[in-house]
């Protein structure tokens, strides 16, 4: 674990497989792998290899094992996409070869140049962070974000509804 970081998860095989599990249940809950117009953000691939341009540029924040970045880069071969994460248990080598991954701890930056990306992806994160941590990932989403570009952030409430006394003091009161 990380210094400041409250991941508590184990970075193990077992983990990967949960977070692959999870993965396909939120593709399957929110009938895809994005909820911004991908077709017209990264398909633009096609038309800035034409001109010559570069190409779009994705980030997934905290990838884990890296499915989603391996569907988008395939379903999208003219984007590139990345993903960082702070355990590495993303695939090494067999993998699509628009999609790169990096072991990197977000609390101390996000490790790209300002206006790189046209689409920043990031789900189940905000419960690992605290309310400081989250407002410098966000001015660090905002510089790496191209200006007009997309984010996505996918989350849940960590705060559990009509909880007993002891589940108010370990979750609740800790959620705040």
């Amino acid at each position: 674990m990380a210094p400041g970081l409250p991941y508590r998860m184990v970075c193990d095989e077992d983990e990967s497989d949960r977070l692959i599990i999870l993965h396909f249940l939120l593709k399957y809950a929110f009938n895809g792998n994005s909820m911004i117009p991908t077709e017209e953000i990264l398909a633009e691939g096609m038309l800035c290899l034409q001109q010559k341009q570069r190409r779009p540029q994705v980030l997934d924040i905290g990838c884990g094992p890296g499915t989603w970045v391996l569907e988008m880069a395939t379903d999208f071969p003219n984007a590139d996409f990345h993903g960082i994460d702070l355990c590495p248990m993303f695939p090494g080598t067999i993998k699509p070869a628009n999609s790169y991954f990096r072991q990197h701890n977000i609390l101390e930056g996000l490790p790209f140049s300002d206006n790189t990306f046209d689409y920043l992806h990031m789900r189940l994160m905000l419960g690992c962070l605290t309310l400081d941590q989250i407002h410098k990932l966000l001015a660090e989403i905002l510089r790496v974000l191209k200006p007009g570009g997309y984010v996505e952030l996918r989350d849940v409430e960590y705060r559990i509804q009509r909880p007993g006394p002891v589940t108010d003091s370990l979750i609740n009161q800790k959620c705040k």
